[in-house]
């Protein structure tokens, strides 16, 4: 059950690390290389599993032990890199993203890092290249493993077949709980929709393959063209649900074909490989947080030769911290010192964490007040993210946190209806930097695309219907029917947003709002930068007294107007079309509120105008509702 040392593994390793080091270094390169980490779980499960029934076998396992032996191997690179982490993120950091920082490092110190992101997971979570820790999610994902596997193993030591059975049930059924998990977001990162990926290499480890030595070189073949088929190609819709069985399939194909194939030995077993295996932990551990630093510090896209540093850098950090903290750690110092040092040194980091969460990410900080605008300007508005309450006793509409109504007064003059396009043009009437007698009513894009919502048919008995979708339709014609001050609906809606991108849908639209005796104005989407819009002015940064501040990025700044339009276009030719010949339709441009003639700008003199791809931030909104407003008391009569 517990093998001698085989350098094939490390070498399985080696593929394992290279394919996530590459996906988060170039995802256009390796679209699916995150699969790295399915492998790596069966690795584990094998070794560990192993090692734990051969332990059993001989009599020889005690809890002590092996709990023992994760610290020694687990505890010292990961206290000196969280702890790297956190020093940077202080420097770095603003107040929200170094809250999260604190979050992921407590998280982190219990071993529940997969937990956090679970409650993060929705429509404005931050990129995850500013969480310089998530990826310890899976390390969380395996600790919680072996809480549980020695246990059942020891339940089950006095019968194979039980013990054999009961793999089997928890692979099962962990399995099915992943393929059938209606949020793939949150399957990713549940332990019980990954245990059966660690399951699978107990089980290699206790049924080794009885096969001829022809059949061992097809299965190591197979196995390893399974994991890298499934890495290099685009990434992987519904992930993880039935795509794992190929890296997890493959990987435990390539382990129980043994260590004899001829990939085994001339492949897998190649001293670059082994080496590049034997540092695969400490590599993990570091390559992502200078990642993300170099995200967060950037703004916006990193060149590729600061990419291609970092991840040199990485592998220099993971050799070090393998030969001068591993190795001492594991097969020098005693396990009383490691213990004795590595425990409080884990739990210090931990409270400081959990200080940091506490404090709001620590404001106060110079890094914070030297960007107080970009901080600010890059910030999701988040008080149009969450109705206020103020539609709950004129209009009868409950919370939910999907629907989102808010009004500036009792008695609008303007409902604003659509997705989060909508709720970031109201977002400076919200915040009050502009006055306007207005009502907002919008969910995001993915509930306007549920299935269901996309069907055609009369607005008025569709929007009975159970749909976040169908629900914000109907509440927004019962404002209009209560509201009698309403004189104009307004939908300013994402470019790309099917259900508004439909002239029938739309004119059913026009056909509610009209028979209301209302008008209806579209407002065309704002353009649309690729660049993060961070880039243009990156936060000033200063660490040890040396001045670390990323250059500029002048395509974060603007983009050429010709194309800008091109890429809005596929809209504006519905709006045209919708509204062609049909009196009270109107259709306002924004891409004139931040362009000239030929080129438009994502920042202005003080800072950027958006806060992500598409989305104005409380400045972009105030600019173009000082431009909507006296075009609409202009163009569009009152009632």
């Amino acid at each position: 059950m517990h093998a001698a040392y085989r350098p094939d593994i490390d070498g399985l390793r080696a593929v394992s690390i290279l394919a996530v080091v590459l996906y988060h270094a170039f995802p256009r390169v390796l679209g699916s290389g995150y699969i790295g980490v399915d492998v790596f779980f069966v690795i584990s499960g094998f070794l560990i599993g192993g090692l734990i029934s051969a332990e059993l076998a001989g009599g020889t396992f005690s809890f002590a032990r092996f709990y023992t032996r994760r610290v020694r191997r687990l505890f010292p690179a990961l206290i000196l890199v969280v702890a790297f982490t956190l020093f940077v993120g202080w420097h770095l950091m603003f107040a929200e993203e170094f809250r999260l920082l604190g979050r992921h490092a407590f998280a982190a110190s219990l071993f529940v890092a997969n937990f956090p992101p679970m409650g993060e997971i929705g429509y404005f979570d931050r990129e995850g290249h500013s969480k310089p820790l998530l990826h310890l999610w899976s390390l969380g994902i395996e600790e919680q493993f072996y809480f549980v596997w020695p246990i059942l193993a020891v339940l089950t030591r006095r019968s194979r077949r039980t013990f054999l059975f009961v793999t089997v049930a928890v692979a099962i059924v962990s399995l099915v709980l992943n393929v059938t998990s209606g949020a793939p977001g949150l399957a990713f990162y549940q332990p019980w929709t990954r245990f059966w990926e660690l399951a699978v290499g107990v089980l290699v480890a206790h049924l080794p393959l009885r096969l001829s030595p022809e059949r061992r070189e097809l299965c190591c073949r197979v196995g390893l063209a399974m994991i890298l088929i499934v890495a290099i190609v685009a990434p992987l819709r519904g992930f993880p649900g039935w795509w794992t069985l190929l890296p997890v399939g493959g990987a435990a194909l390539v382990i129980a074909s043994g260590p004899d194939t001829v990939i085994g030995r001339r492949f897998l077993a190649h001293p670059a490989m082994v080496s590049v295996g034997k540092i695969s932990y400490p590599l993990y551990l570091w390559h992502w947080p200078l990642l993300a630093f170099t995200w967060i510090a950037c703004g916006s896209f990193p060149p590729a030769y600061l990419i291609v540093f970092m991840v040199a850098a990485s592998f220099g950090l993971a050799w070090l911290t393998y030969e001068y903290v591993e190795k001492p750690a594991r097969f020098g110092l005693s396990a009383r010192s490691v213990v004795g040092l590595c425990v409080p040194s884990m739990a210090v980091l931990g409270a400081l964490g959990f200080a940091t969460m506490t404090l709001d990410g620590i404001p106060e900080r110079k890094v914070v007040r030297e960007n107080l605008a970009l901080a600010e300007d890059t910030r999701p508005p988040l008080q149009t993210r969450s109705s206020d309450g103020s539609c709950a006793k004129p209009y009868g509409i409950a919370g939910d946190e999907n629907v989102i109504c808010q009004a500036s007064v009792s008695q609008p003059q303007m409902l604003v209806i659509g997705d989060s396009v909508a709720m970031a043009f109201y977002s400076a009437i919200g915040a009050k930097r502009v006055t306007a007698d207005a009502a907002l009513i919008a969910t995001t894009s993915p509930h306007w695309i549920e299935p269901g919502c996309l069907t055609s048919g009369p607005l008025e008995p569709w929007s009975e219907g159970p749909l976040t979708c169908q629900r914000v339709m109907r509440d927004a014609l019962s404002i209009l029917d209560r509201t009698p001050s309403i004189g104009v609906v307004v939908l300013p809606t994402f470019s790309d947003n099917p259900f508004f991108n439909d002239a029938g849908r739309l004119r059913q639209i026009q056909e509610a709002v009209a028979k209301r005796g209302r008008r209806l104005v579209y407002v065309a989407s704002p353009p649309g930068f690729y660049h993060p819009p961070e880039g243009c002015r990156p936060r000033r940064v200063e660490i040890l007294g040396v001045d670390l501040t990323a250059p500029r990025d002048l395509d974060s700044c603007e983009e050429d107007r010709p194309h800008i339009e091109a890429t809005l276009k596929f809209q504006h030719d519905i709006f045209e079309e919708a509204a062609r010949g049909v009196a009270g339709v109107s259709i306002f441009e924004s891409v004139p509120v931040f362009c000239d003639a030929t080129t438009c700008f994502q920042s202005d003199d003080r800072g950027p105008l958006y806060y992500g791809w598409g989305h104005i931030n409380e400045r972009g909104s105030a600019r173009l509702l000082n431009a909507f407003l006296p075009w609409l008391r202009q163009n569009v009569p009152s009632r």
